[in-house]
């Protein structure tokens, strides 16, 4: 881990928190994505086990269900996302997600294939 990926972590917490107390977020889905932030936070740089990622792909999978349902605008969702990526190592963050409006560029965190 190092002081970025730590802050980074700190900052999507704190953001988090604040969805939580707006409506924004349920505490369960909040869980889900902190959950997710835990697994990134923690990997090593040569990138752990694939089935480590479940808890990621849980996330990305909310992340983009908000947005499909109409709950989230497709900008929160890739700041949240952002956010979310930059608490992993830069090999997780090599794939893109199309989150918004096609043609837009998606966010840096991607599925990870097993």
């Amino acid at each position: 881990m190092t002081e970025d990926r730590a802050r980074a972590y700190a900052n999507l917490m704190k953001t988090l928190r604040r969805l939580e107390s707006v409506g924004g977020l349920l505490p369960d889905e909040a869980d889900q994505i902190r959950v997710g932030a835990d697994v990134l936070l923690f990997s090593q740089p040569e990138m752990p086990a694939a089935e480590s990622f479940g808890a990621v792909d849980d996330a990305l999978a909310l992340v983009e269900g908000l947005v499909t349902v109409g709950r989230w605008p497709g900008r929160m969702a890739r700041r949240t996302l952002d956010a979310l990526a930059a608490c992993g190592p830069a090999a997780a963050r090599s794939v893109q997600v199309p989150i918004g409006r096609p043609g837009q560029p998606g966010n840096q965190l991607g599925r990870h294939a097993a």
